[in-house]
């Protein structure tokens, strides 16, 4: 199962991958990465 999460404050995003993996949510391990476009790539 996979899912996308949106931020109201984007300075936030970068908060979350630095506090590490695994991160839990409920209980639930989930795995955290930035979402890429198909066919683009990272500047």
């Amino acid at each position: 199962m996979f899912g996308f999460v949106t931020f109201i404050y984007p300075e936030r995003v970068k908060l979350i991958p630095a506090k590490g993996n695994p991160h839990f949510i409920y209980d639930a391990r989930v795995l955290i990465k930035p979402y890429k476009e198909k066919g683009k790539k990272d500047p």
